[in-house]
């Protein structure tokens, strides 16, 4: 977490979040997603790409929690166990929030908890909305030569259909802002 504790992860938080129903051995979600609510199998350092993404979309809406241990077709309880369970524990708060700095402005306000529900571990994401929208991405996360090799690959094939000049294509890409692309172009000496 960073900034002032937020303290909306809360047992009852969760238990208003998902409505759950028992029937032997599986229990069923009722509640679905939505716009400040997703659910998550699992939780792994590998996706964390994806979840900054999820945190900086309810960031920029009115905040929203990543709820990690519920199955999605059909929607059931399931936990987290194992090294997911240990890689949500040990999830660096101070790593994360750097991260998040790193990529998105202005800051993005969270916090984290493991909470039991129905004998399942949960881990459960809850990011603030911001003060101070919209939230915008300071840094991509391809690097700027692979970003421009993409980008020349597919100015050639619009090239080729369009049958339309690199210097038509540069002003074409800059009417319409796209500025990363005519810079790729222009980078490559076209």
């Amino acid at each position: 977490m960073n900034g002032d504790s937020l303290l909306l992860v809360t047992k009852s938080v969760l238990k208003s979040l998902l409505e759950v129903s028992s029937g032997g051995e599986r229990i069923t979600v009722k509640t679905r997603e939505g716009t400040q609510k997703e659910f998550k199998e699992s939780f792994s350092f590998g996706a964390l790409p994806l979840y900054l993404r999820t945190m900086a979309a309810f960031a920029n809406a009115k905040g929203g929690y990543i709820i990690f241990g519920v199955t999605d077709n059909p929607r059931s309880l399931k936990g987290l166990e194992g090294s997911h369970l240990d890689q949500f524990d040990n999830l660096d708060r101070a790593k994360l929030t750097d991260g998040l700095n790193e990529y998105f402005s202005p800051e993005i306000r969270w916090e984290a908890e493991t909470f039991k529900l129905e004998g399942r571990t949960l881990g459960v994401i809850y990011v603030a909305e911001s003060e101070n929208k919209p939230g915008v991405t300071k840094k991509h996360s391809i690097p700027e030569s692979r970003l421009c090799k993409r980008a020349t690959f597919f100015i050639g094939i619009i090239l080729a259909r369009r049958k339309l000049s690199t210097r038509s294509s540069i002003g074409l890409l800059q009417n319409q802002g796209n500025e990363n692309l005519s810079y790729c172009l222009n980078s490559f000496g076209t």
